[in-house]
């Protein structure tokens, strides 16, 4: 390199991953050693990019390695050749050497997540960390939070601290109308503890006991009486001065005496009201104006007293609302501690804060001895996920890299690559101000200069969504209050390189009583058009924001027998249906589980509709024994038999409740897969209620339904699991979420309050936002919402930007009678759309038809959904072992394959357009190649020769599998022209051969041995026209 510290800005589509592996093969092809490579450090986020990067790479030096290398090889042989002054055959020449040489040291080959080599780092520092040896990594921080706060009540009425901690936050929660189970309160602060973010703050709080928190909580609660009684005072000499120089009357509609009324009874909530006297008016017509302004001068000092304690009360009501879950906090984080100690495990969200406090200061040296390897160069990719500390603790490494040569005089390197308007992981640490510094003047190496460079072009979409998302995201710039944040998005704009026009297509929908259906059929309405226009179900991808609507869009997909493929919508957990089966095995098992037997009456008062919904729920949370509850849902009309389950096994009471209860409709895969899974644990393993509880609820819920990532099935992920990715057609539906969905928690500073105490944990609303007042950085609850704003934006990039050739958007806005709600992500994709037209329907380009292409992959199968059946019937799973596609190249001879398995369906003609559908949505062909294929069916089954063998009445054996002693044998079609003689039928493809009709001898002597007797064997050629040929 001939710049030692590079940032790449890449957008979406740019060839990032094409610059990122030219720069590195750049360095070990130039390198006058073969194994420079062992001096590299290549870092990204995920252990699939890992692997994805070491594969880009390898397979680059293979083909660069050629004599006769691809275009895309060629390529950038020529501009690496260029940047180093190197002739394109010593590169190739390298390239050859250095691939030998990794394969045989591949253990020296790093890229690695930067989680992996924090870990390293870590076990070479174990024992100065006095850690064990043998620690565990733990990767799920949630368990081992759960464990520590059942520890902690556990507790509860023998630390007489923590009894009156827990009982103070109870009965506040019980004030506020709000469930009494503390729990969910605590798991949700807790996990704070695993977050990045949080880590200076809770510094703050270490030595604080929580005693100590009891104490300074007493003091605040007994300030506010007396802040309100000086308030009181105040407010009340203030009037009494107004009232002895003017009318109240005087003030407009009394607004201004009613709010210091307010003031004087304890109402401290409007905290932007009136902040000062210049803000208060008086009637027009009244005739003390000039009174007024001169009280204005004369009461401002005391004014200015009555705001200042009004804004400290509420303040102290605002730190004192959270002060429960945090002063439990500090506690929580000694008992994991001791949990970490005790169960010899680190949890992976540990590492860069051990690395940060106590090894970062070691000398760069004595870390790489440690190591025992010392990197030259470094490769950081996706760097605007990288946290805080993750960057802080590669600095010492890197500036010595930097700073040092190796023994060929070749000094060190940094190449950083990101894309801020792709940041979307704030909530794991990640920092977008971190990149956006180090682009503008930030420089933590001031030995060497930075070069920074843009890649413009858009390598990946076609250019009405080049067009499209540059138009939109530039207006979208100036929706940013903070500078820093718009200017991220005032130059992302990027050129096209594709010459094809591509379409976007957003679509508003109205509002309708049932918007989730309207959503969902929209859905499947773009997936037809799209096989109507050539494409396959693979081509297609529908992005979601959340899993919870992912799994809605993969249900309804299933029922419409449309294969998918979907890490997240597939899992069990999230199904309602399995929720609620779940719900019924827990209450039969304990049925003193309140919140299974709440769950469980939530569900069956949908069954009662006359009967109001909380009486019903009340009246049944009341009854202690199953018998009872069992009288109560008959008495409803609900005629359950919960009595007799408690002797039947758990496999049985879910299974019970799976086939009477469940409102399911044909289908349901979800209830299918749970019942296996509780098969296997408790009837197979035989593992009671307590292991099998344990199980799914640390694992089980997590499992999802398992598919083939290579079937043909439209794919179903977040907007998080498809950064990186591209697809042909991508479905964006759901897009109307609010971008304030959540209250979050924020760190603001007490000192002024309670020096002893100097940040506290408060909700983000608008009142805490006017406590602190300003609208800048400096305001926690301002800077949130920016920050907030950029995250949502940034989600909507990252999905706008995987299509490559077809977005379809599907949103809606919420109107009012004053208009379009704000708020919401898609007011603003509304307002951009409609600045010119009140339309519902956008289309920009148009529609891409696809030639169709037969070749698909080589296994074509499709999830196994199977309808629940009741627990005394077999569950059977099938799948279907594709003989589509096989291994030889060449189109007839995938066609005559499609034709062959279509033929093998077919018994009659009026099967034919039963099996086309059925094809289409297997994927064996698109809809568009549907009436070709339906043709060329016709020739056959409609042959002067044949058309006898595939009437409605004939007895037929259609890839029947008949077993020998020595071997089996499938002929294609077996035709009974009566019990004991028959048509023996076989497809063929291509030329004819002798072995044909040898092979169908072999099957008319097996067919004889059956006492069959063959009087006719035909051959059927599949070519550009129905060629029979009769033995």
């Amino acid at each position: 390199m001939s710049d030692n510290f590079l940032i790449y800005t890449a957008s979406a589509g740019s060839g990032k991953t094409f610059t990122l592996v030219k720069e590195y093969l750049k360095i070990i092809l130039t390198h006058p050693t073969e194994d420079a490579y062992r001096k590299i450090l290549a870092i990204t986020f995920t252990n699939k990019a890992v692997e994805e990067m070491k594969s880009r790479i390898l397979d680059t030096l293979l083909e660069l390695s050629k004599e006769d290398s691809n275009k895309a090889a060629n390529e950038m042989l020529q501009m690496i050749a260029d940047d180093t002054g190197k002739e394109i055959q010593q590169l190739k020449a390298k390239a050859k050497t250095v691939f030998q040489h990794i394969l045989h040291h591949y253990g020296s080959f790093e890229v690695a997540t930067i989680d992996k080599f924090t870990h390293r780092i870590i076990r070479s520092f174990a024992n100065e960390l006095q850690l064990n040896n043998n620690f565990q990594v733990q990767l799920n921080f949630d368990p081992l939070l759960e464990q520590a706060i059942d520890l902690l009540l556990s507790e509860a009425g023998e630390e007489k601290e923590l009894t009156e901690l827990f009982l103070d936050f109870t009965l506040n929660k019980l004030e506020e109308d709000k469930s009494w189970n503390i729990k969910n309160d605590f798991l949700q602060t807790g996990k704070i503890l695993q977050s990045e973010n949080h880590i200076e703050e809770l510094k703050k709080l270490d030595g604080i006991s929580l005693q100590d928190f009891k104490k300074w909580q007493v003091a605040l609660k007994k300030s506010i009486p007396e802040q309100q009684n000086q308030l009181a005072v105040l407010v009340a000499n203030f009037l009494e001065t107004l009232q002895q120089n003017m009318p109240l009357e005087d003030f407009s509609r009394k607004t201004f005496p009613n709010f210091l009324q307010k003031l004087i009874h304890g109402d401290v909530s409007d905290i932007t009201r009136f902040e000062t006297l210049d803000d208060v008016t008086i009637n027009k017509s009244s005739k003390h104006e000039v009174i007024w302004e001169g009280l204005k001068t004369q009461l401002s000092q005391d004014y200015q007293k009555i705001k200042q304690l009004q804004r400290s009360i509420a303040f102290t009501a605002k730190i004192l609302k959270d002060w429960t879950q945090v002063s439990v906090l500090a506690t929580l984080d000694k008992v994991i501690y001791e949990l970490q100690k005790e169960q010899n495990i680190l949890p992976i969200k540990e590492f860069n804060k051990i690395i940060n406090e106590q090894i970062q200061n070691q000398p760069a040296p004595f870390i790489y001895e440690k190591l025992g390897d010392r990197y030259q160069h470094f490769f950081i990719d996706e760097f605007q996920d990288t946290s805080e500390l993750q960057w802080k603790n590669l600095v010492p490494l890197i500036s010595n890299a930097l700073d040092s040569e190796d023994a060929n005089q070749i000094g060190g390197s940094v190449m950083l690559v990101g894309d801020p308007k792709q940041s979307i992981y704030r909530f794991r640490g990640g920092k977008v101000e971190q990149m956006i510094g180090l682009v503008k003047e930030d420089n933590p190496f001031k030995n060497h200069t930075k070069k920074v460079v843009n890649l413009p072009s858009n390598f990946r979409s076609f250019q009405q969504v080049v067009a499209f998302n540059n138009n939109f995201f530039s207006w979208m710039s100036d929706k940013f209050k903070l500078d820093k944040y718009s200017e991220i998005y005032k130059s992302a704009s990027q050129i096209p390189q594709k010459v094809e026009k591509g379409l976007v297509e957003i679509t508003f929908l109205e509002d309708e009583d049932n918007i989730q259906e309207a959503y969902l059929q929209k859905v499947r309405q773009h997936i037809e058009e799209a096989l109507q226009q050539g494409y396959q179900y693979q081509d297609i991808a529908v992005l979601v924001r959340k899993n919870a609507s992912g799994q809605l869009v993969a249900t309804y997909l299933i029922e419409q027998q449309i294969p998918i493929i979907s890490s997240d919508s597939l899992m069990i957990g999230a199904s309602q249906e399995v929720k609620i089966l779940w719900n019924f095995v827990q209450y039969i098992q304990q049925p003193q589980n309140e919140e299974a037997k709440t769950a469980l009456l939530e569900y069956f008062s949908s069954f009662v509709p006359t009967f109001p919904k909380h009486d019903f729920i009340f009246y049944g949370k009341n009854l202690v024994k199953l018998e009872e509850l069992e009288v109560y849902l008959n008495q409803h009309q609900i005629a359950i038999n919960l009595q007799d389950l408690p002797t039947k096994s758990i496999y049985e009471q879910a299974s019970y409740f799976a086939h009477h209860w469940l409102k399911l409709k044909e289908t349901n895969a979800f209830v299918h897969y749970f019942l296996q899974m509780i098969f296997e644990w408790n009837v197979l393993q035989q593992k009671p209620y307590h292991e099998v509880k344990e199980l799914y609820e640390t694992e089980g819920y997590k499992k999802s339904i398992p598919s083939n990532e290579n079937e043909n099935a439209v794919k179903i992920m977040t907007f998080h699991k498809a950064k990186g990715l591209e697809f042909p057609v991508v479905i964006i539906p759901f897009l109307d979420y609010k971008i304030y969905e959540h209250i979050e928690k924020l760190w603001i500073n007490t000192e002024q309050v309670i020096p002893e105490v100097p940040v506290m944990l408060v909700s983000a609303s608008n009142d805490t936002e006017q406590l602190i007042g300003g609208l800048d950085e400096n305001n926690p609850v301002f800077l949130s919402k920016e920050e907030r704003l950029l995250d949502a934006i940034n989600a909507m990039y990252v999905a706008f930007t995987r299509a490559r050739e077809q977005m379809h958007i599907i949103t809606q806005v919420k109107k009012t009678n004053n208009g379009v709600s704000e708020g919401y992500i898609s007011s603003y994709l509304y307002h951009y759309l409609t600045k010119n037209s009140n339309d519902n329907y956008f289309v920009f380009g148009e529609k891409v038809y696809r030639k169709p292409n037969l070749q698909t992959s080589s296994r074509i199968e499709n999830l196994a959904w199977t309808q629940t059946t009741p627990w005394t019937h077999k569950i059977n799973i099938t799948t279907l072992e594709s003989r589509l596609w096989a291994s030889e190249k060449g189109e007839e001879r995938r066609f005559g394959n499609v034709m062959h398995q279509l033929l093998s369906e077919i018994k009659n003609e009026d099967s034919i357009k039963i099996v086309l559908q059925k094809a289409i949505k297997k994927g064996w062909i698109v809809l568009s190649q549907k009436e070709t294929f339906e043709q060329r069916i016709q020739e056959v089954v409609n042959h002067p020769d044949l058309k006898d063998y595939y009437q409605t009445n004939t007895k037929t054996w259609n890839e029947r599998t008949i077993l020998t002693p020595n071997q089996s044998f499938i002929p294609d079609k077996v035709v009974f022209v009566s019990n004991q003689e028959v048509v023996l039928i076989d497809y063929k493809t291509g030329k004819t051969f002798a072995k044909h009709q040898q092979q169908l001898q072999e099957y008319e002597s097996i067919l004889n041995e059956m006492q069959l007797k063959v009087v006719k064997k035909i051959l059927v050629y599949l070519g550009d026209q129905c060629n029979v040929i009769t033995l």
